[in-house]
């Protein structure tokens, strides 16, 4: 049985990764090739310096937006058998000047490799 609370520690950690714009802490999260859903628009990134080379131009551009700080608000976990799961998440992104930068939910498909959850499938959920 999938565990909610190890979820909450997975993605309050990984939001870490993000306060601290850690590219390759961040990519270890990712299982290669990982899949990013956006606008109706899938990308996938093959390997694992792929996965790096997207998580450092997210970062770059989050810096320069003025990013200060990632905030779980809420998490919903399905488990989908011992091996993978799916779970929403729901974001507040902190301004650098105290407002809000982003607030978005996103869902992420992860499966269970060698002991370690991995995000398979990224999807934002576009409004």
């Amino acid at each position: 049985m999938v565990d909610e609370n190890l979820f909450m520690t997975y993605f309050t950690d990984y939001a870490k990764g993000f306060d601290t714009f850690d590219a390759e802490g961040l990519a270890k999260y990712f299982y290669s090739p990982a899949h990013m859903v956006q606008n109706g628009t899938v990308t996938t990134f093959g390997t694992p310096d792929e996965v790096l080379k997207q998580i450092k131009g997210l970062l770059a551009n989050y810096q320069k937006l003025g990013y200060k700080k990632g905030n779980l608000v809420e998490i919903e976990v399905k488990p989908m058998g011992a091996w993978s799961a799916a779970v929403s998440v729901h974001w507040i992104i902190d301004h650098v000047d105290g407002s809000i930068l982003r607030d978005f939910h996103c869902t992420y498909n992860l499966l269970l490799q060698e002991g370690d959850w991995k995000i398979l499938v990224a999807t934002n959920h576009d409004v």
